[in-house]
C-alpha cells in the first residue's frame, strides 16, 4: 500500500494534516466547480430563447454607424434603415461565402495529404517509449512511497 505522504515546502506531512490545512481552498475551489456547472447548465437551456433577442441587439449595434451616415445624407429614418440592413446583410453574406471558399480549399488540400500524415503516424514509435517511461516514473513513486512507509 503506498504511504499517504505529501511534500509541504520542503518537509513531508500527512496527506490528512495537508487536507486539514487546506480545507477551505478545497471547498473554494469545489464551489467554484459547482457554480460553472450550474451557469453552463443554465446557458444550455437559456441560450435558444435568447437568442434572437441578442442578434438582433447585435444587428442593431452594428447598422447604427451606417444608419446615421444614411440620415447626414438627408434620407428618411425608414429608408435609412432598409439601406443600412441591405449594406449590412450584404456585406455579412460576401464575408461568409469567402471564408466557405476558403474552409473548401483548406479541407481538400488536407484530404490531399492525409496519407502522408498517415505514413508519418506509422512510423512514430512514441508510444512505445511514453510506455516505458510512464513504467519508470510509477516505480520510482512507489519506491519513493515504500521509504516512508
Amino acid at each position: 500500500m503506498l504511504a499517504c505522504i505529501c511534500e509541504v515546502k520542503g518537509r513531508y506531512v500527512s496527506m490528512r494534516a495537508f487536507y486539514k490545512k487546506h480545507m477551505n481552498v478545497i471547498i473554494n475551489i469545489a464551489l467554484l466547480a459547482a457554480t460553472l456547472a450550474i451557469v453552463f447548465i443554465a446557458i444550455k437551456l437559456i441560450i435558444p430563447y435568447f437568442l434572437p433577442f441578442l442578434l438582433g441587439l447585435i444587428l442593431a449595434v452594428v447598422m447604427e454607424p451606417v444608419v446615421k451616415i444614411f440620415l447626414k445624407l438627408k434620407m428618411p429614418r425608414a429608408s435609412a434603415t432598409g439601406m443600412a440592413m441591405l449594406v449590412t446583410v450584404g456585406s455579412l453574406a460576401t464575408i461568409t461565402w469567402f471564408a466557405v471558399a476558403k474552409i473548401v480549399v483548406e479541407l481538400s488540400l488536407f484530404i490531399a495529404d492525409i496519407p502522408f500524415y498517415t505514413g508519418v503516424l506509422k512510423n512514430l514509435s512514441v508510444t512505445h517509449e511514453y510506455r516505458k517511461a510512464r513504467r519508470n516514473i510509477v516505480r520510482k513513486a512507489v519506491a519513493f512511497c515504500q521509504r516512508y512507509d
